[in-house]
């Protein structure tokens, strides 16, 4: 950007050659001022122009992070949905298997009843195994 004053020339009328040695005295008078005035305002840029750089970067990064974050939010969503379901079939499960309990109980009770009634009705009698017998093992 251009920060130079007075580099304007007017021009050449009577009145414009009679004022050009005072215009020129208070030019040499205010000449630092305007150098310094100049200076600040390039400093003034350059800060501003390396601000907006930072603003952007950090607008990118912000973007970067908002995506990551927006995606491990879906990504939760769809995690919570799935274990929904499997709540879901957990409690089906448990309530079959709740109903299923008192029929299991009531079949192992008539197993107890049946492994009683032929354990009184049959003599408890050793089983022949066809291997060899302990008199043999022990000679």
């Amino acid at each position: 950007m251009e920060f130079e004053f007075y580099n304007v020339e007017p021009s050449g009328g009577l009145m414009s050659r009679m004022l050009r040695p005072f215009r020129r005295l208070l030019r040499r008078i205010q000449r630092p001022y305007f150098q310094r005035l100049r200076d600040l305002l390039q400093t003034l840029y350059g800060q501003q122009t390396a601000q907006a750089q930072r603003q952007n970067d950090f607008a990118t990064q912000l973007k970067t992070v908002e995506d990551h974050y927006m995606a491990r939010i879906e990504q939760l969503e769809k995690t919570i949905a799935h274990l929904h379901g499997v709540v879901g079939t957990v409690q089906n499960e448990k309530a079959f298997f709740q109903t299923d309990y008192l029929a299991v109980t009531r079949r192992l009770a008539r197993l107890e009843d049946l492994l009683i009634e032929v354990l009184v009705n049959t003599p408890v009698v050793p089983e022949q195994h066809p291997g060899p017998s302990l008199a043999k093992i022990a000679s």
